[in-house]
């Protein structure tokens, strides 16, 4: 009697605490997990965004077991904040690689530490972009990059990954072709020779470089090797694999037919209007007409911004958008590999995959180019796409606001691993297995572009988005449900002002789960004055060393 009791109490405990029997779980009911991320994407350029120019057929099966997020954004606007902010859960704030020419910390916390702790192997494949790529003397800048001889031996550890097979920059950059894709490039029969003819920071067009040597192809056969790999050494762990694409980013160059795939004339092309920054910040205009090389705030190196991108040269961004797509569509093909892999190797039902970018891109709309500031939705709303290891709300569309810095608390939370208190991200987990609609009642995002001169952060709550600018009484407030392109900026509309203070108070607060607050006794100016201190409270950034 008292046996059936004590397993009578042990089985009551147990459903009250799930947790209780989170460690009791079978080696086969850990779930593996894969992160796989473009760079620079536009989120339109995905068939299950609505596009149908091209074929993402892999994404789009991908999204169809999964979840497709409608309303996920990044936390910063360009490359290595965003990505460290993937690996960390933190903000650039906090883990302190506030731009590109920055270096996340060795030091920082990362999930792939923890995910270790846990039993855990770590693999990284592609273009990661944790460290300055320009400047003389770092780890993936020269002239590291040109040893080979260093190349052919390391496999890390790289930023808690145990495993590596590492590219940077991007397509036709002459430096692009150096670390383990450059070793792998001559193990193709590349020779110097045919590095330089193909690697010749051609801007935009066909690249002659053949198909079965592109980048994607050596992401892609990489990432199968090292599950390959996995399951022959290491079949008893779990395994988590960042595998990172360097497409769509420009310049927009991809093979034959890829170039031709999409007609220039039917991208969503959102052309310059004229006087359409009339009651935007003047640095908007500003922007347009120096550019970033020239914008007051520059620091010498050049300012991680958009730059001006001419309505009289719309054929060039046309061709541009039609690229892009076309590079993502030959990325998809390469993704379908591995999935194809993991689905032959009986290991694609218990391996939770995520999809997204590290931003977006405005190639051409607005009168800009690139990313960072200005605001506009193209840079900051991406794709994202989750199939979780329980197969459960299968093509289920959401509109709960997610941001990239929750990745890193969700890839722990839904492992069964405890999130650290530092990580700044909110796990969502609960969304993903369908107990709730929403975790976030908002998200933020920062800008520090450079070390000093230029700050902005933004909320989005609901369908409001409310831009702060350092040191400024200038900002910007759009209602996204009816203004998605932006083109009417509420910021000056009394009508809108108590709307603006309740966003800046939560600004503030950094109230991201929380209920909003209805009304603040706090007026604009003392608002403004109140989030330019907490910025000086920052305290001290890293020097920005290079562009990137």
């Amino acid at each position: 009697m008292f046996r059936i009791i004590l397993f009578a109490l042990l089985l009551l405990t147990a459903c009250k605490n799930p947790s209780a029997v989170r460690h009791k779980l079978s080696p086969d009911s850990v779930p593996n997990i894969i992160l796989i991320t473009s760079d620079q994407q536009r989120k339109g350029a995905l068939g299950v965004y609505g596009n149908d120019l091209i074929h993402t057929v892999h994404l789009d099966a991908l999204a169809a077991d999964g979840i497709v997020f409608d309303r996920a954004y990044i936390p910063h606007t360009t490359c290595t904040p965003s990505r460290a902010s993937i690996l960390t859960g933190q903000y650039a704030s906090t883990h302190g690689a506030y731009t590109i020419g920055t270096a996340l910390p060795k030091d920082a916390l990362k999930v792939t530490d923890v995910l270790v702790e846990h039993g855990y192997e770590t693999y990284a494949v592609g273009k990661m972009h944790f460290t300055p790529v320009s400047t003389e003397g770092e780890f993936e800048s020269t002239p590291n990059i040109l040893d080979e001889a260093f190349w052919e031996k390391f496999d890390g550890p790289f930023f808690g990954f145990q495993h590596t097979q590492l590219l940077n920059r991007h397509t036709t950059e002459s430096l692009s072709c150096r670390e383990h894709y450059g070793l792998w490039l001559k193990e193709k029969g590349l020779s110097e020779a045919d590095l330089s003819r193909y690697f010749n920071d051609q801007f935009i067009g066909r690249w002659e470089l053949p198909r079965e040597l592109h980048p994607s192809v050596f992401v892609s056969e990489k990432s199968c090797a090292f599950l390959e790999e996995h399951q022959e050494q290491r079949k008893e762990k779990p395994f988590f694999m960042w595998i990172s694409f360097q497409d769509p980013h420009n310049p927009h160059v991809v093979p034959s037919p890829y170039d031709t795939l999409v007609d220039p004339q039917k991208v969503d092309y959102k052309k310059y209007r004229p006087g359409e920054f009339d009651d935007m910040p003047p640095i908007y205009q500003e922007l347009y007409d120096l550019g970033s090389g020239k914008i007051h705030f520059s620091d010498g190196i050049g300012v991680p911004c958009a730059n001006p991108a001419s309505p009289d040269r719309e054929e060039t961004w046309r061709k541009s958008i039609a690229i892009h797509h076309g590079m993502v569509q030959l990325m998809d093909e390469e993704i379908g590999k591995v999935i194809a892999y993991l689905k032959a190797n009986d290991l694609y039902d218990n391996t939770i995959i995520i999809f997204t970018t590290d931003h977006g891109d405005y190639i051409g709309n607005h009168g800009f180019k690139g990313k960072g500031f200005p605001s506009y939705e193209e840079v900051y709303n991406i794709p994202f796409l989750v199939k979780n290891a329980q197969q459960v709300n299968q093509g289920k569309r959401c509109s709960a606001l997610l941001n990239t810095v929750d990745i890193s608390p969700t890839i722990l939370d839904m492992a069964g691993i405890e999130v650290p208190s530092e990580m700044e991200g909110i796990s969502q987990k609960a969304v993903l297995e369908g107990s709730v609609d929403q975790i976030r009642t908002a998200l933020i995002i920062e800008n520090r572009a450079v070390e000093q001169g230029f700050y902005q952060k933004m909320i989005i709550r609901n369908n409001y988005k409310a831009v702060y600018y350092y040191g400024q009484s200038y900002g910007e407030l759009f209602d996204l449900s009816k203004d998605p392109d932006q083109y009417q900026n509420l910021w000056d509309d009394p009508a809108y002002g108590e709307l603006k203070r309740e966003m800046l108070y939560q600004l503030y607060e950094k109230r991201v789960i929380e209920e909003p607050a209805h009304g603040t006794s706090y007026t604009l100016p003392q608002l403004l004055q109140m989030l330019d201190k907490q910025i000086d409270q920052e305290g001290p950034v890293q020097k920005r060393t290079s562009f990137s």
